[in-house]
């Protein structure tokens, strides 16, 4: 299963994001099974990368790749278990 979330800019800083991922983790806790959750993130984008930290998620993937418009896509991997 992929969820995937994105924001416009006006709500940053609010939090917002880490409230959501927290309670998508909490729903998916109480109703699917799973071993566990990837959060992946743009390595330079900073508030991003601070939702899943806050939470206590961990780094287990870093790659670089080239996307179709021939640019790099250099991202961060972060992993929760379920429990």
């Amino acid at each position: 299963m992929l969820i995937q979330m994105q924001s416009c800019t006006a709500p940053h800083g609010n939090k917002y994001g880490l409230e959501a991922i927290k309670l998508l983790f909490d729903w998916a806790v109480k109703n699917i099974e799973f071993d566990y959750l990837v959060y992946p993130v743009d390595r330079k984008n900073i508030p991003s990368r601070k939702i899943p930290e806050a939470l206590g998620w961990t780094i287990f993937k870093e790659s670089k790749r080239k996307t179709m418009a021939n640019t790099t896509l250099d991202s961060v991997f972060y992993r929760i278990s379920k429990e």
